[in-house]
């Protein structure tokens, strides 16, 4: 393994200063040991290399660091050529192109810890795992923030200085993938690919509360996770033309499709397709009836603004040729108390005396006689219908829905007023 490369900065900040010089006597082409005027700074005594260079010659220390005599190697590439130095010539500590690349494929590549300036950037292992120091203990409160670790920031697009129609570059993209999983090419009996590699994004825990005595105890909250798509540009040059600021970035959130089966002259079954799951977190555990609730969970379209439509939310299952997927809303269970609702509510407008219309709930499937396969049924529980409600039916209806009245009615009454608008309706209490 090559030695661990050792860099450090100028003995003046901002200078770029001599960190010794040739002394006692010159040195000469073919000559391995080079007495110098004083020691190097701390940065560079610990065990390894770093490189030099005296005149136009780069030389790679690899002994002696912590003495007035070390040994160089010559001729190291990078275009340098050996040379005679005088004595009194001066010796600048430099980071080449080979230092960097050095540096760079120990700390990824060695299985051993590695640590810089305090903060270790490897842990023992092939994987690449940084780490700050924590913050010291302090008397007062609150505690000091931890630092950040790691951030990684493309560039930005470049600008244009065109004076027609101008167009900026695009920011630069981003990507950190998990590794594939590895192929069982040779198997004779049965193959099974590997699963490909986890990926986690996760932030970090609340702090533990540990007063002791009567005080009292609450643990801190869990860090907050924010995944978010870049803002639309603003459109901001005085114009008499139309300003349109940019569309907000796309945000998605896929599950991968399930492998092919494209070879064969069995069955051929295609795998299945990643699930997708998005779940509020649990509350925590207590005495009976006092654990945490559960956290709630929210989808919104985005609020419009300045007279602009608000955005819409769907809930749709997956298509199919042959049976499609299911779309489920469903409350909560319990085990002994209270389950959950299921509430559908309209949108509420904040101006109706000023002509605005509060939103209205729709029931509606895709078939030419949907009104056969939709069903509004209760278990134990009633179904409750207040405000506006509408079911589109056959092509009799389907331009002049089906209203109810603002009531609280059970599943058998509901199907009852049904029926009286269409005696093919189908549905049952």
């Amino acid at each position: 393994m090559a030695r661990p490369e050792n860099i450090a900065n100028s003995k003046i900040s901002g200078t770029t200063t001599p960190i010794a010089l040739v002394a006692t006597a010159e040195l000469k082409t073919g000559e391995t040991k080079l007495k110098v005027s004083e020691k190097p700074p701390t940065g560079l005594e610990a065990a390894g290399q770093f490189r030099i260079i005296i005149g136009s010659e780069i030389l790679l220390v690899t002994g002696g660091q912590t003495t007035e005599e070390w040994t160089v190697t010559r001729n190291v590439g990078e275009g340098s050529k050996e040379a005679n130095h005088a004595v009194g010539a001066p010796i600048y500590h430099a980071l080449t192109k080979e230092a960097i690349e050095e540096i760079l494929a120990q700390y990824v590549t060695t299985n051993t810890e590695q640590t810089v300036s305090g903060r270790k950037i490897l842990e023992a292992g092939p994987t690449l795992k940084g780490t700050t120091p924590t913050p010291a203990e302090v008397s007062t409160s609150p505690g000091t923030i931890g630092t950040n670790n790691l951030e990684l920031t493309a560039s930005k697009g470049g600008n244009t200085s065109i004076a027609t129609t101008g167009e900026g570059g695009a920011g630069g993209a981003q990507t950190i993938s998990s590794g594939s999983g590895g192929e069982a090419a040779s198997a004779k009996t049965a193959s099974l690919g590997g699963s490909g590699g986890g990926f986690t994004f996760q932030a970090g825990g609340g702090g533990k509360a540990t007063v002791a005595g009567t005080g009292t105890n609450k643990g801190g909250g869990g860090g907050a996770f924010t995944m978010r798509s870049g803002a639309g540009g603003t459109a901001a040059a005085a114009t008499s033309g139309t300003c349109t600021g940019g569309k907000g970035g796309t945000f998605s959130l896929e599950s991968a499709s399930g492998g092919n089966a494209e070879t064969g002259s069995g069955k051929l079954i295609g795998g299945e397709g990643g699930s997708f799951k998005l779940v509020a977190g649990e509350g925590g555990t207590g005495k009976a009836g006092e654990g945490g609730a559960g956290g709630s969970f929210t989808i919104a379209g985005g609020g419009g603004r300045s007279g602009g439509n608000g955005g819409a939310v769907s809930i749709t299952g997956g298509y199919s040729t042959k049976t499609a997927g299911n779309a489920v809303i469903q409350g909560g269970a319990t085990e002994a108390g209270t389950a959950g609702s299921v509430e559908i509510i309209g949108g509420k407008n904040e101006e109706v005396g000023n002509g605005g219309i509060p939103g209205s709930i729709i029931f509606k499937t895709g078939e030419e006689n949907p009104i056969e396969r939709m069903k509004i049924a209760g278990t134990s529980g009633a179904v409750t219908v207040a405000g506006s409600f509408a079911v589109w039916g056959k092509t009799a209806l389907a331009s002049q829905p089906a209203e109810i009245k603002p009531e609280e009615i059970t599943v058998k009454a509901l199907m009852e007023k049904l029926n009286t608008f269409h005696k093919n309706y189908g549905l049952t209490a």
